[in-house]
């Protein structure tokens, strides 16, 4: 079945020509409609370096380069995919590698480790690995292992550069390798539950393109991970990346291999269901997927409230003019976003409750000056960023000095020496 090109225009958002070529080359297999789409745009385009910056700032810089050349013909010389190729394939060549080593290391400690995202996700649902871009290794392990698989981690020479309370990113100096170990999906406070243990009941050993083995989600958990990543992102805007949608875009054209029930019943039964279809929708909307019948069932359940957020979430994330790159608060679109995903009432309570008391977890974990003085920088970047935009900020225009004659200059000259000597 085709897929017609998406008309942003009739969502309230006015993207420019650059932006709508890196939306519709964001697919490994454009259809015929997109193609000719492809070739207009690519006329209109004046500044390619912009292009190709923003391509892959949003993670689909191969996408891009791969239908060009395959559809457009496009006036850029060949060596530039052949060494952006090489380039992305030498890093996911790596991270294969060290995939291997990390999982088997924490196999033989006895840790159960479940690998997703990244050149996992790139085997599953591309059928050319190396379009997907990876940049790190996701692992997910049961949160009672968390502290162990960190230790094991650092012992083997891993650097801890960030905690974020429900994952930490280690970083190895030597390998250049980054991974993000998760005990969680998302942090505590957004409420999204999910059962290590059942997830691991359900996995797949999945063989890797290195001949190693790793183990992963099944296609059905996978969607709905996909989907709270997802969510996450959109939560937290400046994380935001279009590939995120390809993910799930090129994951639901593999449907025929996903049990659509066991899916929905799975959702609804750790309260994900809302944002399982809200996921499923935003990627409907923007890149004109197949959804069956059962889901678009499911999805109108939910509406109207459903699609009014979808529609906020495309003006938010896909406008160019979005407000989301202006300098204000993102901490009540972050509330607002997770309790409009909430499948009950209870979990809203609970997301409530957690924000409420997050600056007193926040002061227990780095003590009352440390988050004093972060907020009072915080609001002084706000309060001068408002000032800004009222122009009350303008810098002065400096006046170029009045030329003067010789005759001036040494008569001055001649002055401020003499109250020089006098004092």
């Amino acid at each position: 079945m085709g897929r017609q090109p998406v008309s942003l225009r009739k969502y309230g958002i006015d993207p420019s020509p650059e932006f709508l070529l890196v939306l519709y080359c964001a697919r490994t297999a454009p259809d015929s409609e997109i193609q000719a789409s492809l070739a207009g745009l690519a006329k209109q385009i004046t500044d390619w370096d912009y292009v190709f910056h923003f391509a892959e700032e949003q993670g689909v810089l191969l996408f891009l380069l791969h239908n060009l050349y395959r559809t457009v013909c496009a006036p850029l010389p060949q060596t530039l995919l052949t060494s952006v190729r090489r380039r992305y394939a030498s890093r996911s060549q790596s991270l294969l590698v060290q995939l291997r080593e990390v999982t088997s290391l924490l196999a033989v400690h006895g840790i159960r480790a479940i690998s997703y995202k990244g050149p996992t996700l790139a085997t599953i649902v591309y059928p050319h690995c190396n379009l997907r871009v990876s940049s790190d290794l996701d692992l997910l392990v049961h949160a009672s292992d968390y502290r162990n698989a960190s230790k094991v981690l650092l012992d083997q020479g891993y650097l801890a550069a960030e905690d974020c309370g429900y994952k930490c990113h280690l970083w190895h100096p030597i390998k250049r390798t980054d991974v993000d170990l998760h005990r969680a999906l998302a942090p505590r406070w957004y409420q999204f539950r999910f059962n290590f243990d059942r997830a691991w009941e359900r996995a797949v050993r999945l063989t890797i393109p290195n001949g190693g083995v790793t183990v992963t989600f099944g296609l059905e958990d996978l969607l709905i991970v996909l989907c709270v990543d997802l969510v996450k992102d959109i939560a937290q805007p400046w994380n935001f990346r279009l590939v995120k949608l390809t993910d799930i875009a090129e994951l639901i054209d593999n449907i025929e291999h996903i049990n659509v029930s066991a899916l929905i019943d799975r959702a609804k039964s750790i309260g994900l269901s809302r944002i399982t279809l809200f996921g499923l929708l935003l990627t409907d909307r923007i890149h004109s997927v197949s959804l069956p019948a059962v889901i678009q069932e499911q999805i109108q359940l939910y509406s109207p409230r459903l699609h009014k957020l979808v529609d906020l979430t495309m003006r938010l994330m896909l406008d160019e003019k979005s407000s989301k790159r202006q300098p204000t608060p993102k901490f009540p679109h972050e509330v607002r976003t997770i309790l409009n995903l909430q499948d009950n009432l209870w979990q809203k309570l609970c997301v409530i409750a957690l924000y409420m008391v997050r600056p007193v977890m926040l002061i227990s974990k780095y003590g009352f000056a440390r988050v004093t003085k972060f907020f009072q920088a915080f609001w002084w970047i706000k309060e001068r960023a408002r000032l800004c935009e009222a122009g009350r900020f303008a810098k002065p225009i400096r006046r170029k000095p009045e030329a003067r004659s010789s005759a001036e200059v040494k008569l001055n000259t001649d002055i401020g020496l003499r109250s020089k000597n006098t004092s």
